[in-house]
């Protein structure tokens, strides 16, 4: 078997992970695993530095730490 290397484009595998197709994936699965629990939860998405970000959160303590 030969030994190979692989360079990857540093700049699109970042505007990949940043990109709204990639966040849309993410926020699915954010909700789909918030709705497996059954209670109020919140999903939150947004761009960070190098990617997307994605979470779930407790809606009634989230309300509460904003206040």
């Amino acid at each position: 078997m030969a030994d190979g290397r692989i360079e990857l484009d540093r700049k699109g595998v970042r505007a990949l992970l940043q990109s709204a197709e990639i966040g849309r994936v993410c926020e699915y699965q954010a909700r789909r695993m918030t709705l497996a629990t059954g209670m109020k939860y919140t999903t939150d998405v947004h761009v960070g530095k190098n990617r997307v970000n994605a979470g779930g959160y407790d809606a009634g303590k989230r309300q509460e730490e904003e206040a």
